[in-house]
């Protein structure tokens, strides 16, 4: 059992909060300054999110666009990462993605969404000014979730990533014609997408890159895998502004999540029963694709990149100067 999240920021204990900050930023600040390594893996700029909550600006090789990385809850879990923890805490992030006008999925965002990236709300760098920040609504450019997992010593996190296929929203009008012979009348719908946005695709992408980091930085193997499927949710607006929930097995959605041991020399006594229970296995239909604790399994699969085992052992010479800077900078 899971406590909910306080809906009140100011209630997160601040040493809480800093522990999210810490063991995301324990892995970004090493890698940026790592020019050779941050190229190789794909993020190219880094820069923090000016508000209450911590949150990261990231801009990669791949996508022209801009993504933010936000976290936005904080739970106590009662399953135990580790022995010698009584306790374990679960980071709930938000992964935006702010698409170039330019770049094909621009269109497969609402109509909101495409009028308010091309506004004033946003600067040359592609991020939202501050002070225009709070004008724009939580739910808008959300293309997936990220949950990390970690004990209080920082010394092994578990990453999850989820999102769909495809975000799709629908707008379902009715209409009321009159029959040919005018004694009734039927009513028509007539649905308009509004928002189609491939979110597992730009979430992967971004997580790939993220545990790429991970492994990296902290010369660690991933340990405990596993990757589920189960179906999807369209969303129907209707005239009055209301929306509901269809789920549909024609759109999967996909959940992955992994282990890394952020400091191997220690050797963490790890409890399986935590590492699985932290994030428990949806039951809603769906299925369980791959189920690993040490290696991933040898039948090669999309969403699983062998490099993760690999990177641990990558080396790099060392930058002569380092030119990391952010792109808000320029």
């Amino acid at each position: 059992m899971v406590p909910k999240p306080t809906e009140n920021h100011n209630e997160f204990h601040r040493d809480d909060i800093d522990l999210g900050r810490r063991v995301m930023e324990d892995m970004f600040i090493p890698l940026f300054l790592d020019e050779l390594a941050c190229q190789k893996i794909g993020f190219t700029h880094i820069s923090r999110l000016i508000g209450g909550m911590p949150g990261w600006y990231l801009w990669t090789r791949d996508d022209s666009g801009v993504y933010l990385l936000e976290l936005t809850g904080l739970e106590i879990s009662e399953s135990v990462l580790t022995t010698n923890q009584p306790s374990s805490l679960i980071a709930q992030l938000v992964l935006r993605y702010y698409p170039t006008p330019e770049e094909p999925s621009f269109k497969d965002f609402a109509f909101l969404e495409q009028q308010i990236r091309l506004s004033p709300c946003f600067d040359h760098t592609g991020t939202p000014l501050f002070e225009k920040q709070e004008e724009i609504h939580d739910s808008l450019f959300t293309v997936g979730h990220i949950f990390a997992a970690f004990d209080r010593d920082l010394s092994i996190v578990k990453l999850k990533v989820s999102s769909q296929e495809r975000w799709v929203e629908f707008y379902e009008d009715g209409v009321r014609v009159e029959t040919g012979s005018g004694l009734r009348t039927a009513r028509l719908i007539k649905k308009t997408k509004l928002r189609n946005v491939p979110g597992w695709k730009l979430s992967w992408g971004f997580f790939d890159k993220l545990l790429l980091g991970f492994c990296y930085v902290h010369k660690s193997r991933p340990f405990g895998l596993r990757l589920m499927k189960s179906p999807a949710s369209i969303y129907i607006v209707s005239g009055t502004g209301q929306c509901r929930e269809v789920q549909t097995s024609d759109i999967s959605a996909w959940a992955l999540e992994v282990t890394v041991i952020l400091q191997p020399g220690k050797k963490p006594g790890i409890t399986l029963k935590g590492l699985w229970d932290s994030f428990p296995v949806t039951t809603d239909g769906g299925s369980l694709m791959i189920d690993s604790l040490e290696n991933v399994s040898e039948e090669k699969h999309s969403w699983i990149n062998p490099d993760w085992w690999a990177v641990q052992s990558w080396a790099f010479p060392p930058s002569e100067e380092i030119k990391h800077c952010c792109v808000r900078d320029h």
